[in-house]
């Protein structure tokens, strides 16, 4: 079950709903959204003071809560949407082909035994994902300069041979490279 809000000119509000199995990771958004497309997801909560323009378009989505504090509003003309949902695989990138930015998931994050990361590339072309220690030796290459098309894709990494403790995936592109946090129990 998800739970929306829309938010219209300069309305305020605050919502905060409970959903169960969400894992720690929250998100504070402070930076103004202009005349773009933008998707943020957290796994436990969002807060925001941001401003969102005219014309951009905006989505929060958050596993328990999402806060709009003082100072967010949305203009008119904006489109804004936030909703309470569990945060899974799939969830994470949905919308994600509106935006012109890569972006990526790993879930369940922590994991035990295996993970799956799905990412989103906007155009087609070659990319590497690949899993680092905390010190940045090399893992385990998931994808080796391999060419993608355009959208999304998931890769599984089992996690076998690995200690408990903090990872680091990363997904290089022809245009960049992202990293994100990955925990193994």
């Amino acid at each position: 079950m998800r739970t929306y809000l829309k938010i219209v000119g300069m309305f305020f509000c605050v919502m905060s709903v409970r959903v169960a199995s969400a894992q720690d990771v929250n998100l504070k958004i402070t930076d103004n959204i202009n005349k773009t497309t933008k998707h943020e997801v957290a796994t436990e909560r969002i807060s925001a003071s941001n401003v969102v323009s005219e014309e951009a378009k905006v989505h929060y989505e958050a596993g328990k809560s999402v806060t709009l504090l003082p100072g967010f509003s949305a203009k008119s003309g904006s489109t804004f949407r936030a909703n309470i949902a569990k945060i899974a695989s799939s969830s994470r990138i949905a919308g994600a082909e509106t935006s012109d930015k890569v972006s990526m998931y790993a879930y369940p994050n922590p994991f035990e035994s295996a993970v799956e990361i799905e990412y989103y590339v906007p155009k087609a072309g070659k990319i590497s994902l690949s899993i680092t220690n905390i010190m940045g030796l090399n893992i385990a290459t998931l994808v080796d300069n391999q060419e993608v098309s355009e959208g999304n894709h998931t890769v599984k990494y089992s996690g076998e041979g690995i200690n408990s403790g903090t990872y680091l995936y990363t997904l290089k592109t022809e245009t960049g490279a992202v990293s994100k946090k990955l925990s193994k129990k």
